[in-house]
C-alpha cells in the first residue's frame, strides 16, 4: 500500500433520503490554520474515485 502525504479526517451525514445508495462523506485536512474541506462524496462511486486519486 502506498503511503499518502496527508492525514485526512472525515465525517458522515445522515438525512432522510429515499435513495439507499446516497450518502455524504466530507473529507477535511487539519493544518495550522484549521480545517480545510478537501472533498465531499455523495455516493459510493465518488468515494471510490477519491480514494483511487489518493494512491
Amino acid at each position: 500500500m502506498k503511503a499518502i502525504s496527508q492525514d485526512y479526517l472525515f465525517s458522515t451525514f445522515v438525512n432522510d433520503c429515499n435513495d439507499p445508495n446516497e450518502f455524504i462523506i466530507e473529507f477535511v485536512l487539519c493544518d495550522a490554520v484549521g480545517k480545510t474541506a478537501v472533498k465531499v462524496t455523495n455516493n459510493f462511486d465518488e468515494l471510490i474515485e477519491f480514494l483511487e486519486e489518493l494512491s
